[in-house]
């Protein structure tokens, strides 16, 4: 977990770089763009070195001005517990991987042929 000085200089960062061409975007978080952010953050404290307890305590970004324009989202379903139940009956298989396109488009295995 970074401290939520990361996530606040990144957020400033975005609102001046973003703001040059948009005006509109100034006051928006991280400069209007969606930012995704993943793990459990009731579990993980940022590591210190050399701080306080209180310090640690208000270094995670639930402490900080970004939090309260967050939107969490939880899954409700355990996908892995899914799939072990799956292989677990007689006579299943993992299926194989078919590759639904190609890797590379028609256009750019044409452009790489002329060259």
């Amino acid at each position: 977990m970074n401290h939520r000085n990361c996530f606040e200089a990144l957020d400033k960062s975005l609102r001046d770089l973003l703001s040059e061409n948009d005006d509109s975007v100034e006051g928006k978080l991280f400069g209007d763009k969606t930012m995704v952010l993943g793990g459990d953050f009731r579990q993980i404290l940022p590591v210190i070195v050399g701080e306080s307890r209180q310090d640690i305590i208000d270094a995670p970004i639930t402490k900080s001005y970004i939090w309260n324009n967050c939107k969490v989202f939880r899954l409700l379903t355990n996908m892995r517990l899914l799939q072990c139940l799956f292989l677990s009956r007689p006579g299943c298989t993992v299926p194989r991987a078919r590759r639904q396109n190609p890797p590379y488009t028609r256009e750019f295995l044409r452009y790489t042929k002329r060259s």
